[in-house]
């Protein structure tokens, strides 16, 4: 499995602007504290409903890849397999 997206982890993705405001659990109570919109809170818990779901498959897999480093404590705790770290691209 490779995760190019912080979607997985987290109800607003693109709202992370570092690395400690990623959710370290899938937490149904962590993935929608902040949010007061009922609306909003709804759709939320469908995306976290989902996200459960799509766990349960995920941790039947034996190695889970993602594309840089910071991403391979929160995989390693959601799923407790082995993750390696496949970048995009090359640093020097």
């Amino acid at each position: 499995m490779m995760y190019h997206d912080l979607g997985y982890f987290a109800p607003f993705p693109h709202a992370i602007s570092d690395t400690i405001q990623i959710p370290r659990s899938i937490d149904r109570k962590d993935f929608s504290a902040d949010i007061q919109n009922p609306i909003t809170k709804l759709l939320v818990y469908g995306k976290w409903i989902l996200l459960k779901l799509l766990q349960k498959q995920l941790k039947s897999f034996d190695k889970h890849l993602v594309p840089s480093k910071f991403m391979v404590d929160v995989v390693a705790k959601n799923y407790n397999k082995k993750v390696g770290v496949l970048p995009h691209f090359i640093q020097e």
